[in-house]
């Protein structure tokens, strides 16, 4: 059993990917812990009043995040997936190694164009 551990922590993907799930992990449990020590000591230094009037204008705030943030983490994720696409099929399929310098291959049905360079004028992202 702890040989199946240590064999996860050799190889260097799965050593990254448990680092990185303790690393959010810690964060989330700051996440929940830190509020319960300061809110507390906030509303003894403040008073009631002005904690009041600091967490309007957080909820404030937080309305005006929330409209500029919709939806941009699911469209920047999505851009981001397509980019790298292109990059996988631009370095697989329109790069030809000539004389040691990279080129783009054009392609015909494209108008000659490389596939990057056609979705670009052709605004198809």
């Amino acid at each position: 059993r702890f040989q199946a551990i240590i064999n996860i922590f050799e190889d260097k993907n799965k050593k990254r990917l448990v680092e990185n799930v303790f690393s959010l992990s810690v964060l989330q449990v700051a996440n929940f812990i830190l509020p319960l020590v300061t809110i507390p000591y906030l509303v003894r230094v403040l008073g009631a009043e002005k904690f009041g009037l600091v967490m309007f204008a957080y909820a404030f705030n937080q309305y005006f995040a929330m409209l500029i943030d919709f939806g941009f983490n699911l469209s920047a994720t999505r851009e981001n997936a397509k980019m790298k696409i292109v990059d996988y099929i631009e370095m697989f399929y329109n790069s030809v190694l000539c004389l040691g310098l990279r080129r783009k291959r054009p392609h015909s049905s494209l108008g000659y164009q490389s596939f990057l360079d056609f979705e670009r004028t052709e605004n198809l992202s």
